[in-house]
């Protein structure tokens, strides 16, 4: 019950409501640790959803780009990640040489992205805690093979963030981000959708139909971007990417921000 786990897995606590009030005690306990007055994350919490152009100055971009293509060139994927015939080949920034890889070392210790992440997530993170840092290039197949992730869906039940600097421009050619603003906020709508898929057997991440869409009044919006730019999502909400052409690809600098909601960790606020 009190975990991070997507589910529960006991369908008689399930067919009781385990899994909304799981999402509405994750929520309470977010809005009971204090907000960020930024601009960025009060649009952050409203929408769940920020894009910011021009993040970096274009000479520290050119340096991270790069830097960037030459890691992936020299390393092995930490993952290789296969959605039907859509490859994703991630390579983690943990163990990057700052002799070497200066601008990526840098990037892993960006203050700017720990204060935004601390302010989305309503926690006080050590410096040391980058959420992952990665950098990625997604390169699409010819989709002979369903590739899930271009169904709307939530990646879990609580407020939990991701964030991309794009190093390519994105369309939906090279399958754009697509989110649903608004999507991350609680209602009766949204907590009897839980329920309903709560009681089935789907044990992933939970995909959303048109008909929830609709019946909450909101509307997708395809992130088409140029390249440097930083998307910032509360993937709580509805989002996948676009459906692409074959053999497009994109590469971005990602991160990923997910903690127990319902565990007090020493650094939390």
């Amino acid at each position: 019950m009190f975990s991070d786990a997507k589910t529960v897995e006991s369908p008689t606590l399930n067919r009781l409501g385990a899994q909304p009030f799981r999402a509405i005690i994750a929520r309470l306990l977010y809005n009971l640790r204090p907000g960020d007055r930024d601009p960025l994350n009060v649009e952050l919490c409203r929408t769940g959803l920020i894009v910011c152009e021009d993040f970096l100055p274009p000479t520290l971009f050119d340096a991270i780009e790069r830097e960037a293509d030459e890691f992936m060139t020299l390393t092995d994927p930490t993952w290789l990640i296969y959605s039907g015939t859509t490859e994703v080949r991630r390579h983690s920034l943990t163990q990057v040489d700052p002799e070497r890889f200066p601008e990526l070392a840098r990037w892993r210790a960006d203050q700017r992205l720990a204060t935004l992440a601390a302010g989305a997530e309503r926690r006080r993170y050590p410096v040391s805690f980058d959420g992952g840092a990665l950098v990625e290039r997604l390169t699409l197949g010819d989709y002979s093979e369903p590739d899930g992730d271009t169904q709307l869906h939530v990646d879990t039940f609580f407020n939990t963030h991701k964030m991309w600097l794009y190093l390519d421009s994105v369309t939906a050619a090279n399958a754009a981000f697509v989110y649903v603003p608004g999507s991350h906020l609680l209602d009766r709508v949204r907590l009897r959708y839980e329920y309903r898929e709560s009681t089935t057997a789907n044990r992933r991440s939970r995909r959303v139909s048109e008909d929830e869409i609709r019946d909450r009044g909101l509307k997708p919006r395809i992130v088409e971007c140029r390249r440097n730019t930083l998307v910032v999502a509360n993937t709580c909400g509805y989002h996948c990417r676009s459906v692409g052409e074959r053999g497009a690809s994109r590469r971005a600098l990602h991160r990923d921000y997910r903690l127990n909601p319902f565990r007090a960790e020493k650094w939390n606020l």
